[in-house]
């Protein structure tokens, strides 16, 4: 199943030989409040997928379990994409170019961030860490992280604010979250405790929320 949003189409898979050519400042629209989608700190080209605040056309629907069982390992550790491997970066380029939207239910708690280098350490615009999990009673260990960028704050009334997530962990709301595939290896010492991997969908374009037999775009 298929859904679709707008508006920028991916190039085709790596072909056989080619070196890491998925660019993700393609899909930014440049600087926000003065910092560069590259950000200011950490690894540049992680900031850079974190700030792709533009979305593409075609959306891969997946489960939470669908999305676990298809999606690759990578380096489980806080290194700077530059110093993987080209066969590491090949692998993560071909995921890293999907969008997908995955269907759950947000558990646990909404979570404003710290300063991030992603956001250049702004305290104003951080991001909003969420829990997406195959069902309500799931534990954070169980969850995969799905995060709200501040980039898309202005596009979404109420995305700013924690409560606008938390309304849906108290309802027991199914959702779908979609955005960009991510790779998030600075996170490596939190598997098992708080997430079950470190894929994440950072940052998500759309949330749609079940009422009755209709997705309702929140």
């Amino acid at each position: 199943m298929r859904l679709y949003l707008t508006v920028h189409t991916v190039p085709p898979a790596l072909a056989v030989g080619e070196r890491n050519t998925f660019d993700p400042l393609r899909f930014s629209t440049g600087k926000f409040h003065g910092c560069a989608p590259t950000g200011e700190g950490s690894d540049p080209y992680l900031n850079s997928l974190k700030n792709r605040d533009k979305s593409t056309l075609t959306v891969r629907l997946y489960t939470v379990n669908q999305l676990y069982k298809k999606t690759p390992t990578l380096p489980k550790k806080k290194v700077h994409r530059s110093k993987w491997t080209p066969q590491q970066r090949d692998l993560a380029a071909r995921w890293e170019r999907q969008a997908v939207t995955v269907e759950g239910y947000l558990v646990f708690d909404a979570v404003k961030e710290d300063p991030e280098a992603c956001n250049c350490g702004s305290t104003k615009y951080v991001d909003h860490h969420l829990w997406l999990a195959s069902s309500p009673s799931m534990s954070r260990a169980k969850s995969m992280v799905v995060e709200v960028s501040p980039r898309q704050w202005a596009s979404h009334r109420g995305w700013n604010k924690a409560e606008t997530f938390r309304r849906l962990i108290r309802h027991k709301e199914k959702v779908r979250s979609a955005g960009w595939l991510t790779w998030d290896q600075e996170h490596a010492a939190h598997l098992g405790t708080y997430r079950r991997t470190l894929w994440e969908i950072h940052p998500i374009h759309q949330i749609q929320v079940q009422r009755g037999r209709q997705w309702v775009s929140l």
